[in-house]
């Protein structure tokens, strides 16, 4: 099947991957495409992805783990262009390796990404056993609505990425922000969904890793987008990453139900912070990210370009 290379909208785990992998070119730089998402915008959750893969290949010995990334996203890239990552071998020790990554087009630096790889380690462990007084529910109960099913109530509104197939399932028992949005209203609390690949992956723990992060970017800004009544895509208002942090606990697999629990504690000066986290099937907490994202008007957008 032809795949449908639009950063969101992979309609099977196979284009996925394929979208995913960079392609090496020599002295640790690879290339990787730069997918279009309507409306014609590079998905930054594909571009850490991507940075992650490279930085992966890079690493010895192979049973070392992603364990950490933190990016800082400079500007917008070309969505015609292919996006090139240098990867900078920072350090190999006796537990972790660590890597930047300077994501670019013809010379203009797009995101700076620190990544760290782990070994496996014996030490401390404990989790707590809820989220913020909730008990965890790691698989999507039977009322819980696929994104599609939600956005059927609203066959007049304009198609953008939400309602193209997605590679990774999104299920929400309440109405999830973009059709709050569409529908005027508005409301606060912990934000809860669960997701899933659609298909199985392969058994490489890189895959793994690049697939979680790129679904850790489909929804980073639904807390925010509920309380203020916006959705990413909204013509209305700039809802876009400034910088994304993630921190994988263990050596999870990513194609599973996962348990997505999110909170935007503050937004200031147009710029807005969600922590999230992720539960296995097992109720494992398996990963977690915080997010900073801008959040304006288009008046207030015009005004500080």
């Amino acid at each position: 099947m032809q795949a449908t290379h639009r950063g969101f909208a992979v309609s099977e785990t196979a284009d996925l991957i394929e979208l995913l992998r960079p392609q090496p070119l020599g002295d640790s730089v690879f290339r990787g495409l730069a997918a279009l998402t309507p409306p014609r915008r590079a998905f930054g959750g594909q571009t850490l992805a991507q940075a992650a893969w490279a930085a992966g290949d890079t690493v010895e010995p192979m049973n070392r783990a992603l364990h950490h990334l933190s990016a800082q996203f400079l500007r917008a890239p070309d969505p015609e262009q292919p996006i090139d990552y240098a990867v900078d071998s920072v350090s190999d020790g006796r537990m972790f390796s660590g890597r930047v990554v300077r994501a670019s087009q013809k010379g203009r630096l797009l995101a700076v990404v620190d990544l760290a790889f782990a070994a496996v380690g014996e030490g401390a462990e404990h989790q707590s056993s809820h989220l913020v007084g909730q008990p965890i529910q790691p698989a999507p109960p039977t009322a819980a609505r696929s994104l599609e099913s939600w956005l059927s109530e609203f066959p007049g509104r304009r198609a953008n990425w939400w309602s193209l197939p997605q590679a990774v399932e999104l299920r929400y028992l309440q109405p999830p922000p973009t059709v709050e949005a569409v529908a005027g209203r508005r409301s606060t609390g912990m934000c809860r969904l669960w997701l899933c690949t659609r298909e199985p992956l392969p058994e490489d723990p890189l895959i793994h890793a690049a697939v979680a992060v790129w679904a850790s970017d489909l929804t980073p800004f639904d807390a925010v987008a509920r309380i203020h009544g916006v959705s990413v895509g909204d013509s209305r208002c700039v809802l876009t990453s400034i910088n994304h942090h993630i921190w994988f606990h263990g050596r999870p697999r990513f194609d599973g139900w996962f348990t997505q629990a999110q909170e935007c504690p503050v937004a200031a000066e147009g710029r807005a912070l969600t922590f999230t986290q992720w539960y296995d099937p097992s109720g494992r907490l398996v990963a977690s990210y915080a997010q900073e994202g801008l959040v304006q008007d288009l008046e207030s957008a015009e005004r500080d370009t």
